[in-house]
């Protein structure tokens, strides 16, 4: 990689918080709730909390 390109990578990977929670919002908690929508369909039992 030259310098030009780090440069240019320079803060691409810093997030903030409130990126952060919607990434967790989106990747975690939306696919627990579509399998936990689609487990019924399948009739598998649900684990209770």
């Amino acid at each position: 990689m030259t310098n030009e390109n780090a440069e240019l990578l320079n803060g691409f990977f810093l997030q903030s918080n409130e990126r952060t929670e919607e990434c967790l919002k989106t990747n975690y908690y939306g696919t627990k709730a579509v399998t936990e929508a689609l487990l019924p369909l399948f009739n598998f039992p649900i684990p209770q909390k």
